[in-house]
């Protein structure tokens, strides 16, 4: 992936969805797109980006975001924030 095309799915998936990735993160959006890239039949990143920047693509974005985003939630990850936060959340 080129640079610039590190920076246009930067600058998309800011828009998007809030999400800053910094420049050292190349590595990630790689690793969650290209699985992307090939499904759509695009078979590479340059492939992506290039879809993208045509336009009518929205599914496609949509799809982009989606891998990027981390859906986890670690509010009751630990005992010891489930003892404390628990009792609190759950008061009626």
């Amino acid at each position: 992936m080129t640079p610039l095309d590190y920076d246009f799915l930067r600058k998309c998936l800011k828009q998007r969805s809030g999400l800053v990735l910094s420049a050292d993160k190349q590595y990630l959006v790689e690793s969650r797109l290209l699985p992307v890239a090939r499904k759509a039949g695009l078979g590479s990143l340059g492939g992506l980006v290039a879809a993208l920047k045509r336009g009518n693509a929205e599914a496609l974005m949509t799809t982009v975001v989606e891998a990027m985003m981390t859906n986890e939630s670690f509010f009751f990850a630990t005992s010891c924030r489930s003892r404390i936060a628990a009792p609190r959340c759950c008061r009626r």
